[in-house]
């Protein structure tokens, strides 16, 4: 049994909610009476663009492409006001393209089951739009699978064929939030490959679309429903921050939505969609809309790139997610769509829109301000001239403003292929935080050390440089367990000096390498010194000591002095100049006849000071996973410690 606990790294992205198509839409609010304060505004200066020049749109026509533009798309499902007629929903889209000054990329309707295409999809086609449609609801997969179908299913195929140039092709999406007629993941798999060769021929891309949620828990659900990749073009998923809606109590960015969906999606090897999305308001801050849409275009521009098409969910139904639900949140679209991050699109000529005059591009300023001096306290590798850094993983404003300052360390966990840092560690480094990033291989020890991944490594080291600040770097944690299925001891050793040499050649200065282990010497202390890069190549030293007491059956409790002596020692005798981190770290609440988690946490702080003076940093692990390792377990425990993060001992930077 492992010593310390495997992680689930990857952020739990989250549901958005099921939307009903059918049923008389609400009623929609003018935009045209905003759109004309929208326009003020930017000839006022509130509007800044990129300097990064796009490319126009070019190089779909031909039926040929993956649809994957020069800059993303940017494309929405436009719900039209009081009827669906088709002079509604043509007004709707030139609305809300008005209020935008710019097409959209994608135009996105649904098809239900039974129904043709219609109309809508050639006069997308005829404005320069990209169609995105969305088949199949309704269609029991076993059926579709068994070929019950069959003539309904090549009618649409011979009527997406007729547009004569290619489409986004969406079947049956968010298959895995209960659908009653998805019968199960393998029903789901048979129907989509059998839709799929039904369309053979058809310029279409196809679009796998779960929800967020099926890419929690690195993605176990979404496995269970993927086709194969000679089956899909693109991958999307669908999530929403239904803040005040439907039960939804957590107000979630589009990062947080997101996150697991990247990092998984990513892995494919295959542009990415966010097919479905939106933001509710939130009544107590009438500004906490337009600030989503804003943090979502710099997430999107910075963070998500592999992310090659956006549509917004513009419709009020079970939640109101309009992009005009109020002028600030429509200024903030507006300021969204004219990102060149966004394929350019200008307005079609028929279009009865305002004037479009607007103040020449400037500059954006940087997301990334100027790397601030990290405090005195601290020398060029973060090592404090006394006491200890204090920090926490599973980070949360209401839970530092609890412990009544801030951390000066927060921790997050990141796969391969991902873009790091998020927006949140961005804005979390900008108020004064150090970054503790683990960075999960992709690929075997000995592929990486082989430099046969040198391009993905590339990228991270230009993007952790462009950022600018300090920040610590552990490079694949924990390897012990992982010993066999990455490789040995030495081709990690290989791969992590390996990495840290590219990061050279790229002129990374600002990543402070941490060696981060389980720390448990009594089961692999033979292995560590194989593990171990060199001197040279490890600025920390860090591992994850635990007390299982309570957890798991037959273990003693152990006080903080007694979990962190094995490798304490260890490290003494091997690489007594090295300063030492606590990555992670954690108990439960105590049982009868042991000292209370309160006064664990006390000693801890005592041990610190007087025997563990080697440990410069300390992160705990705030969060369930096995067991309740959070602070907030008891109001003795976040009592004592806050009175440990209060003391004069642990810096604050």
């Amino acid at each position: 049994m492992r010593p310390s606990p495997r992680h689930v790294r990857s952020a739990a992205a989250g549901r958005g909610p099921r939307h009903l198509r059918a049923g008389a839409p609400a009623p929609r609010r003018g935009r045209r009476s905003l759109v004309v304060v929208v326009l003020i505004s930017a000839l006022a200066g509130a509007l800044t663009l990129s300097a990064r020049a796009i490319p126009q749109l070019s190089g779909w026509r031909d039926g040929t492409a993956n649809l994957q533009p020069a800059a993303a798309w940017l494309g929405a499902y436009v719900q039209p006001g009081g009827s669906f007629s088709q002079q509604a929903q043509q007004a709707a889209v030139a609305d809300l393209e008005a209020g935008i000054d710019r097409r959209l990329g994608i135009d996105h309707t649904y098809v239900p089951w039974g129904a043709g295409i219609g109309w809508r999809p050639a006069w997308d086609l005829a404005q320069d739009r990209i169609p995105l449609i969305t088949i199949g609801n309704g269609g029991n997969t076993d059926e579709v699978a068994a070929g019950a179908h069959d003539g309904y299913l090549r009618q649409l195929a011979a009527q997406v064929g007729a547009l004569g140039k290619p489409v986004f092709l969406r079947y049956a999406h968010r298959m895995d939030a209960g659908r009653t007629w998805v019968t199960s993941p393998q029903s789901f798999v048979a129907a989509w490959r059998h839709v799929h060769d039904l369309f053979a021929g058809v310029a279409a891309r196809w679009v796998w679309n779960p929800s967020a949620g099926a890419f929690a828990d690195d993605g176990a659900q979404a496995d269970a429903y993927w086709p194969g990749d000679a089956y899909v073009d693109w991958v999307g998923a669908d999530g929403y921050n239904s803040y005040g809606c439907g039960g939804q109590t957590a107000w979630r960015s589009l990062s947080q939505l997101f996150d697991g969906f990247y990092v998984w999606g990513s892995s494919k090897g295959k542009p990415l969609m966010i097919a479905e999305t939106g933001s509710t308001e939130d009544p107590a801050d009438p500004a906490r809309k337009a600030a989503w849409i804003d943090d979502a275009a710099r997430t999107l521009a910075t963070s998500m790139p592999n992310v090659q098409a956006f549509v917004y969910f513009d419709a009020a139904k079970t939640c109101t997610y309009r992009v005009d639900s109020s002028r600030q949140s429509l200024a903030a679209f507006r300021r969204l769509a004219q990102d060149p991050h966004f394929q350019t699109l200008p307005l079609p000529p028929t279009t009865t829109a305002p004037p479009t005059t607007r103040p020449t591009a400037t500059t954006r300023p940087s997301t990334t301000t100027a790397p601030a001096p990290v405090g005195g306290a601290v020398g060029s590798r973060l090592v404090p001239s006394g006491g200890a850094l204090w920090g926490t993983s599973q980070y949360s404003a209401a839970f530092e403003q609890q412990m009544g300052r801030r951390f000066d360390i927060v921790h997050f966990y990141h796969q391969w292929s991902q873009s790091f840092p998020t927006a949140e560690e961005r804005s979390l480094a900008d108020g004064g935080r150090v970054l503790l990033l683990n960075w999960k291989a992709g690929a075997s020890w000995a592929s990486i050390a082989s430099g046969a991944q040198d391009a993905q490594i590339t990228t991270t080291a230009n993007r952790l440089k462009a950022f600018g600040r300090k920040l610590f770097l552990a490079f694949h944690h924990e390897p012990e367990n992982d010993t066999g299925s990455f490789g040995s001891p030495a081709d990690y050793a290989r791969a992590f000096r390996h990495v840290h040499d590219v990061f050279q050649r790229v002129g990374v200065s600002n990543v402070v390498w941490v060696w981060n282990m389980m720390g448990y010497v009594g089961g692999y202390g033979s292995i560590y010194d194989t593990l171990y890069p060199g001197d040279a190549y490890v600025d920390w030293i860090s591992y994850d000591p635990y007390n299982w007491y309570g957890c798991r059956p037959n273990v003693k409790g152990r006080s903080f002095e007694q979990i962190t002596k094995p490798f304490y020692d260890w490290t003494a005798a091997h690489h007594p100049s090295k300063p030492l981190m606590l990555s992670e770290y954690g108990l439960r609440e105590q049982g009868a006849g042991m000292p209370s988690k309160a006064q664990w946490f006390r000693d801890e702080l005592t041990a610190l000071k007087t025997t563990r003076t080697r440990i410069k940093a300390v992160v705990y692990y705030n969060t369930v996973h096995d067991c309740d390792w959070r602070i907030t377990s008891s109001s003795s425990s976040v009592s004592a410690y806050r009175d440990v993060g209060g003391d004069a001992f642990l810096n604050r930077l």
